[in-house]
């Protein structure tokens, strides 16, 4: 008995040693290839880690893992032909627009892959070599490109459609790429965090836990302008669904860009030469604004005539507000026509509902859909100079709101914060918390996605 218990111990072990061999082996193996030589900011999604997470909780709770969660007539999704590596990168490149992303992932199958591009996504296909190994395939809008072989897909999108082509095809031969030992990834391969991010002056890491998303990291604050203790709201309404605040310079952030509007120009430098550094937001219940329409009715000898009536209309209570010389900003945004009458922002580039502009504090612009003088806020000392919170459960009060309802049934609050570490960083925090607790957030994400 004690031999056969000693045996079994023995096959255990030599078992789970060869399971953590393989898995360490994908580990290393997925970072060959991956990623290319000029990357810059590298996002790292560790799907064997998750799994790792998943398996543990499925074992404590069985039940809320099993089925799709979708409920009856689900229809299969539709098989993609790619395999699924250790870890999935995510990048942008130097030399490229910062808003185009990459990424390479390994061929399972190539005639299930070119079906999924053509019949599911509806992509154009098209020959690259003349002995059709290699295929090219973009979206109807040119923002989402794929380049591939038997083996490898390297995949683009780009907010700007900008020319990937190079980068697509140095990823799929395999040319100009880092190698599992480049120093660029050591931070990533140290890190066994679901999710990890690398690049210049940020780093930060992602957990899916139990009925939330956290993630803590740094970023850099050069040249922002930001204070330890800034000063900040601190009278925010009580039923803001929507609000916060940050305090710094918005200059480099959002400086030298030329912004249309249809048919109206705006130069953020011209804009942000009036601030002062430090805006506020909130969005809160719904309010009434009178709106004129015309309705017809007929006289006394029956002759149809045009009548105007006035009725009220509910609206977001919105309120964005901007540290500044107010009619400084008021007399650009006048001149561009983005304000009409000195009074309201242009009715033809805001149709849904009126929005005004206070200029109650003359080193304070505020746009609003609230009629009336601003209060001055109150404001103190805080340690955070970002903070936005969204509560998903006061939107489920809206009618007409453009957040879905199933949305509202998923999560409960989204929070960020924001405080200055030294000169150069700040330590970021991000929460996202769902409605249900007890069951894991990646897992509830995947059946979000597939059942809506």
């Amino acid at each position: 008995m004690k031999k056969k218990w000693l045996l079994t111990s023995a096959i255990v072990i030599l078992l789970m040693f060869c399971l953590y061999g393989y898995l360490e082996w994908r580990q290393q193996r997925s970072y060959n290839n991956r990623i290319h030589a000029r990357a810059s900011l590298i996002l790292r999604l560790n799907l064997d880690q998750v799994l790792k997470t998943l398996a543990g909780d499925f074992f404590s709770s069985p039940s809320d893992y099993l089925g799709s969660g979708c409920g009856r007539g689900t229809k299969p999704e539709a098989e993609r032909g790619l395999q699924l590596p250790a870890n999935v990168f995510i990048y942008n490149i130097s030399g490229q627009p910062a808003s185009t992303y990459f990424c390479s992932l390994p061929v399972e199958d190539i005639d299930t892959l070119k079906n999924y591009l053509t019949k599911v996504l509806h992509f154009q296909l098209a020959d690259m070599s003349a002995d059709k190994s290699l295929f090219k395939a973009s979206s109807k809008d040119g923002k989402l490109s794929v380049l591939f072989n038997e083996s490898d897909i390297a995949i683009s999108y780009s907010l700007s459609k900008a020319n990937v082509g190079g980068i697509l095809e140095d990823l799929v031969l395999h040319k100009n790429t880092l190698t599992s030992n480049s120093a660029l990834l050591s931070p990533l391969k140290r890190s066994r965090a679901h999710v990890s991010w690398s690049g210049p002056g940020t780093s930060g890491t992602l957990q899916f836990r139990d009925g939330a998303v956290v993630a803590d990291g740094s970023i850099p604050i050069n040249g922002l302008g930001v204070t330890a203790q800034p000063n900040v709201r601190s009278d925010f309404p009580d039923h803001a669904v929507l609000k916060g605040w940050f305090s710094g310079d918005l200059r480099k952030l959002l400086g030298n860009q030329h912004i249309s509007w249809q048919g109206h120009q705006i130069n953020t430098d011209s804009l942000l030469s009036h601030y002062d550094n430090y805006l506020d937001f909130y969005v809160g219940g719904m309010i009434s604004q009178q709106e004129k329409a015309i309705s017809y009715e007929y006289d006394e000898n029956f002759e149809k005539v045009a009548k105007t009536v006035v009725k009220e209309v509910a609206v977001p209570e919105i309120s964005i507000s901007m540290d500044g010389s107010a009619s400084g900003m008021s007399r650009y945004l006048a001149a561009t026509g983005i304000i009409e009458d000195d009074s309201r922002l242009n009715a033809r580039l805001f149709p849904l509902f009126k929005v005004f502009v206070d200029y109650t504090d003359p080193r304070m612009m505020t746009l609003t859909t609230v009629q009336s003088n601003i209060a001055k806020p109150l404001r103190h000392p805080n340690p955070y100079f970002l903070s936005a919170d969204i509560d998903f459960q006061a939107l489920k009060k809206w009618k007409n709101t453009a957040v879905p309802e199933h949305t509202t049934k998923l999560l409960q609050t989204f929070t960020v914060r924001a405080a200055k570490s030294d000169e150069q960083r700040a330590n970021l925090h991000m929460e996202l918390l769902f409605i249900k607790k007890d069951v894991n957030s990646f897992l509830q994400l995947l059946r979000f996605n597939s059942c809506n």
